[in-house]
C-alpha cells in the first residue's frame, strides 16, 4: 500500500475529511446565487470551467496538531496534482493524482459571500466512504486565480485556470486520423477554424475527469468517413451544422504535442445553413446538374476513384455563376498554391475541369495551375 493509499484509510480517523461539514460553516452565512449576482459586481459564471493546482508534500498531522506515525515512521503525503471542474448547479469534480494514482471526488460548492474583488464559497466532495475533501476557496478576479484554504492542516495551495466551455455555432467540415487520433474540424460564423480531437490516449487523464466523454455517438456522427458507409458523412459535410459546447484547452497534455479542444454537447441546429458562414473554398468543377439525385451519383462516382468530392447548389455562393444548378466538385481545399498543382494535374485527364474560389463575394475567381488565376467581377 502506497502511502497516498494509507493517507486515504486514516482520513476520518486525522479529520482530513470530515464526513459532515455543517459544524465548519455554524459561523458563515450562505446566501443564494441570486443574491451573490444582484449585489456583486462579480458573475458567478466566471469560475465555471476546469482548473489545475499542485499541493506540496507535507508531514501528516492528526486533529490535535500531532505528527502521525505508523511503525515509527513519520507518516509523509506526496505532492498531490489536482484537477477541479466547477459547473453550473453547484455541481463540482475534483481529480486527485500522486504517486502515480488517480482518485476522483464528486460534490458541491456553496456560495458564502463575495465583494468587487474576491468571491468566498466553500465545497464538500467525496471519494468513497473514507475519502472526502472538504475546502474553502476564494476566487480572486483580478487575478483570475482559486486561493484553496484546507481545514486539515495540510498546506494551503492555488488553482490557475486550464480552461472553460464555451457554445458555438458550427459548420461541420470534416475529420481525419494523426498520430493515434481522430480529429474532427468545425467553422464558425466568423470563418475561424476549429479543430477538436477524439484520443483514447488522453481519454482517462482529460476527457473523464472533465465529464467531457466524446461517446460513441459523438465518435460515429463526426467521424463516420472511417465506416464502411460513408453516406453520413456526405450528409454531414460542409451542410451540417450544430450548437456544439466545448472545452478550450490552453496548453498541451503530457501524452500529446497538440492543443486541443473537447467537445461537451452537441445538438444539431436547423436555424442556420451553410451560406450563413463566412467560409471560402476552392474546388476543381467538373460538371453540373439539375438533378440532386444525379450530384450524388456524381459524388460517389468520385469519391471511389479516392478524389474527395461534394456538391453545392450554384446560387448559394455569389462568387459562382448564378445558374440554378447543383455544381459537382473534388475538393474541398483552403491553400491557393497546393490547390494550383492540384488543378494543373487533373487537368492532364481532364481538360475540361477547372478550378473556383466558392465565397459569398461577388469575385469571380477561376485557376487553371499555378500562376493561371482569372478574375472577374459577377454582376448583382
Amino acid at each position: 500500500m502506497n502511502k497516498l493509499s494509507i493517507f486515504l484509510l486514516i482520513m476520518v480517523v486525522c479529520s482530513c475529511g470530515n464526513n459532515d461539514n455543517t459544524n465548519n460553516k455554524s459561523t458563515v452565512k450562505e446566501v443564494g446565487l441570486e443574491e451573490i449576482k444582484q449585489t456583486s459586481e462579480i458573475n458567478f459564471e466566471d469560475i465555471f470551467g476546469v482548473w489545475e493546482g499542485r499541493q506540496d508534500s507535507y508531514y501528516l498531522i492528526n486533529k490535535y496538531g500531532d505528527y502521525v506515525f505508523i511503525n515509527g515512521k513519520q507518516i509523509v503525503i506526496p505532492e498531490v496534482q489536482y484537477n477541479f471542474l466547477f459547473e453550473p448547479e453547484n455541481t463540482l469534480s475534483i481529480q486527485q493524482k500522486a504517486d502515480n494514482e488517480v482518485f476522483n471526488y464528486k460534490g458541491t460548492y456553496n456560495l458564502v459571500d463575495s465583494d468587487n474583488d474576491i468571491l468566498n464559497f466553500s465545497l464538500f466532495a467525496r471519494y468513497s466512504q473514507t475519502g472526502s475533501l472538504d475546502l474553502n476557496i476564494a476566487y480572486d478576479k483580478a487575478n483570475d486565480l482559486l486561493n484553496v484554504s484546507t481545514k486539515d492542516k495540510s498546506p494551503n495551495f492555488t488553482l490557475t485556470r486550464k480552461g472553460k466551455s464555451k457554445k458555438e455555432k458550427l459548420l461541420f467540415k470534416g475529420s481525419g486520423i494523426e498520430a493515434g487520433a481522430i480529429f474532427i474540424d468545425f467553422v464558425n460564423l466568423k470563418g475561424r477554424e476549429l479543430q477538436f480531437v477524439f484520443y483514447d490516449g488522453i481519454e482517462d487523464d482529460i476527457i473523464n475527469i472533465n465529464n467531457y466523454s466524446i461517446n460513441k455517438t459523438v465518435k460515429t456522427k463526426f467521424c463516420c468517413d472511417f465506416l464502411e458507409d460513408n453516406a453520413e458523412y456526405l450528409k454531414l459535410i460542409n451542410k451540417a451544422i450544430f450548437e456544439v459546447e466545448y472545452f478550450v484547452d490552453k496548453g498541451k497534455n503530457d501524452n500529446t504535442d497538440f492543443n486541443y479542444n473537447i467537445i461537451v454537447n452537441y445538438v444539431e441546429d436547423n436555424t442556420l445553413d451553410a451560406s450563413d458562414f463566412n467560409i471560402d473554398f476552392y474546388g476543381i468543377f467538373i460538371g453540373a446538374t439539375k438533378n440532386e439525385i444525379d450530384a450524388k451519383k456524381r459524388v460517389k462516382d468520385i469519391l471511389s476513384m479516392n478524389y474527395p468530392a461534394n456538391y453545392l447548389w450554384i446560387p448559394d455562393y455569389k462568387s459562382l455563376s448564378g445558374a440554378e444548378m447543383y455544381g459537382i466538385y473534388i475538393g474541398p481545399y483552403y491553400n491557393l498554391d497546393e490547390f494550383s498543382r492540384q488543378v494543373e494535374n487533373y487537368r492532364k485527364s481532364n481538360p475540361s475541369a477547372y478550378g473556383l474560389l466558392v465565397s459569398n463575394s461577388n469575385e469571380r475567381v477561376e485557376i487553371r495551375g499555378p500562376g493561371k488565376i482569372k478574375k472577374t467581377k459577377n454582376l448583382d
